[in-house]
């Protein structure tokens, strides 16, 4: 700090008596041995984040924090498909676009690095806290007087709860700042549709004929059910089991207490039920690979259930690939910069 101030005076940049920065520093004034503990103070936060670098986590207590490679055994390294966790699709770094594992920064971050359980950043009724009492790491969204929906709450929402995402292991097995994680994979592998682990996918497939699990609507005819109408919904989320589902609609916005019948839907991204467009491109997607199943049965019948889910997996990855590069990033970011960053594909 000392080396710094001199290069400032050198370049005469100081503050000027009478400037507006002069009346800001009298806020500041301290003596000189105030200034000398400080500057030792400063001393030993630079010490700090040094010997933050240089620990690795893998030679102390906390080793067994450390993400470990997944192992590419013979079976990985020769089948056609991909993973469901997304691991093993670069056998030199079989860790590469996998699931839960941390986001690539372009810049460092700018946030103290407490980890976060859960945190309330509003009253149960929607109002603000207290500044005094607020956590240090939420930051409500302050919620207008005529907002269209909450204002008609009773009572009126003002304040929306938002905190920062969970925390991921750091892949390079190093003390430091909070990395966010990634619950699905981090490759254009539909992992939303279809899991990002071997349970989740395993809980959404019908294991018959390829196909995946859904809430099929029923034809009534005189209060008696007819037959499929062909438009089937997402499967329902059953863990919330006989309890109230969080997207049953509270007594206060409805007047009536929520009904436990009303249930969420269940995909491969545990945040399909949390706007319409999310439950819309959700079902889209589930639709679209059954079709693709019925196909595919038809053109090979003697295709089994696993080759059958495989085969309609990878089309419907590719197919959600082709609208991201030719559809999306286009209107996104402009062909031009597409180009410029080696992304057109044509």
């Amino acid at each position: 700090m000392v080396e710094t101030e001199q290069r400032l005076a050198k370049k005469h940049i100081v503050v000027v008596t009478g400037t507006d920065r002069a009346l800001y520093s009298l806020l500041f004034q301290t003596t000189d041995e105030s200034q000398k503990i400080s500057l030792g103070a400063l001393r030993g936060i630079s010490t700090s984040t040094e010997l933050v670098k240089r620990i690795v986590i893998s030679d102390t207590y906390f080793s067994d924090t450390c993400p470990a490679d997944p192992i590419c055994d013979e079976k990985a390294k020769t089948n056609p498909f991909r993973t469901p966790d997304g691991s093993c699709n670069n056998l030199l770094r079989s860790s590469w676009g996998k699931s839960r594992t941390q986001f690539q920064r372009l810049f460092v971050p700018v946030y103290a690095d407490a980890r976060l359980g859960e945190i309330q950043c509003c009253m149960e009724d929607g109002q603000h806290i207290d500044k005094d009492m607020l956590h240090p790491e939420c930051l409500p969204i302050d919620i207008p007087k005529n907002d269209p929906f909450f204002s008609k709450l009773s009572p009126a929402r003002r304040c929306m709860n938002f905190i920062r995402s969970a925390p991921a292991r750091r892949s390079d097995c190093r003390l430091g700042y909070a990395e966010q994680m990634n619950d699905n994979t981090h490759l254009l592998d539909l992992s939303n549709v279809y899991g990002s682990d071997a349970k989740v996918a395993r809980e959404l497939r019908t294991h018959k004929k390829g196909s995946l699990n859904v809430t099929s609507q029923i034809e009534i005819n005189s209060g008696h059910p007819v037959k499929p109408v062909g438009l089937d919904f997402l499967p329902y989320d059953e863990a919330s089991g006989t309890g109230i589902s969080s997207c049953a609609l509270s007594k206060g916005v409805t007047g009536k207490e929520p009904s436990a019948h009303v249930k969420c839907f269940k995909a491969g991204d545990g945040r399909s039920s949390v706007t319409p467009n999310l439950a819309v491109t959700h079902t889209i997607f589930m639709r679209q690979h059954n079709r693709l199943v019925d196909l595919l049965a038809h053109l090979n019948p003697h295709w089994n259930d696993e080759r059958l889910y495989q085969e309609a997996k990878r089309i419907l990855a590719a197919q959600m690939q082709h609208i991201t590069y030719n559809e999306w990033l286009p209107v996104v970011i402009g062909r031009e910069k597409m180009q410029e960053l080696g992304l057109l594909v044509y």
